[in-house]
């Protein structure tokens, strides 16, 4: 009997492979075997990894802070105030009529003070819903009767 490769096969009787196939096959049989391990190392220590991964914050602590103590504020100050755009309705919100930066001043007494444009209530406009998706969606017609001023220099 003989190999698939011609040689001699190393069972006469039945036949099969040659000793230098039998050889090639036993090595490829480990190669599998150990990229099957290897893999199996490496999607789990994927999978460990992702479990260590600790997501990126919404909002970070320190804007969580001036957002608690600016809704603190705002819900103080708005409490029984009339829109300006429209007196007849309550106003539930409040326009920034110079934004609503965190780290930005409206001017030097700000500044000095350290109240950023989201705590000056000087630059706070009370208004109702639809006020404000009026000054917001008009911008022109706000700026010309001072429900906002421009936010650039």
């Amino acid at each position: 009997m003989f190999c698939h490769c011609g040689k001699k096969s190393r069972n006469v009787t039945i036949g099969g492979p040659c000793a230098t196939c039998e050889q090639k096959a036993r090595k490829l049989q480990r190669m599998v075997e150990k990229k099957a391990a290897s893999d199996a190392n490496r999607i789990q220590s994927i999978r460990k990894a992702k479990r260590n991964i600790k997501p990126i914050a919404q909002i970070s602590k320190k804007q969580a802070k001036a957002n608690r103590a600016y809704s603190a504020e705002r819900g103080e100050w708005i409490k029984d105030k009339r829109c300006a755009v429209y007196p007849e309705e309550r106003a539930t919100e409040v326009h920034h009529m110079k934004g609503r930066s965190r780290s930005a001043f409206a001017d030097d007494w700000a500044r000095v003070h350290g109240i950023s444009l989201l705590m000056d209530k000087r630059y706070w406009l009370p208004v109702s819903a639809r006020a404000h998706k009026k000054i917001t969606d008009d911008s022109g017609w706000a700026l010309e009767n001072n429900y906002s001023f421009k936010r650039t220099a």
